[in-house]
């Protein structure tokens, strides 16, 4: 059962289960990673899907590693008593998911692209040497 706890300095939504809800700053640092958590995420998740690609990366050690953050995210992450420590949880759990995602399909795309290649390249072939 929620309560809402109105003054007139602040309306906060408390939970009966626990203390209180956590207020989300404007500044400092945590609230610099909030607004820029997703921009961090992506550019961290585009990092490591490149660092898949060109280096010899172990994909499903990258998923243990997404599904491992994941659940200490959801099970101890959002209740860090730091609030930038709560959104860099979020920056890596997110960039470790997409990258979990994206490194399986941007090489097998990669690997698909070689494949028509070769082929087009074969039946191009094949034509020219039919002229002859």
């Amino acid at each position: 059962m929620k309560r809402i706890d109105v003054s007139s300095s602040r309306v906060r939504i408390l939970d009966a289960g626990r203390r209180g809800a956590v207020r989300a700053p404007v500044g400092g640092l945590g609230g610099r990673l909030r607004r820029l958590r997703v921009r961090l995420a992506l550019v961290l998740a585009l990092g490591l899907v490149v660092a898949g690609i060109v280096t010899d990366f172990n994909v499903g050690l990258t998923m243990v590693a997404a599904v491992v953050m994941g659940i200490f995210h959801l099970q101890v992450g959002r209740r860090l008593p730091s609030y930038a420590a709560v959104q860099v949880s979020w920056i890596l759990t997110f960039a470790l998911l997409l990258a979990a995602v994206f490194v399986p399909l941007v090489t097998t795309a990669i690997a698909l692209g070689v494949i028509v290649a070769v082929v087009v390249l074969i039946v191009v072939m094949l034509r020219l040497g039919d002229r002859a």
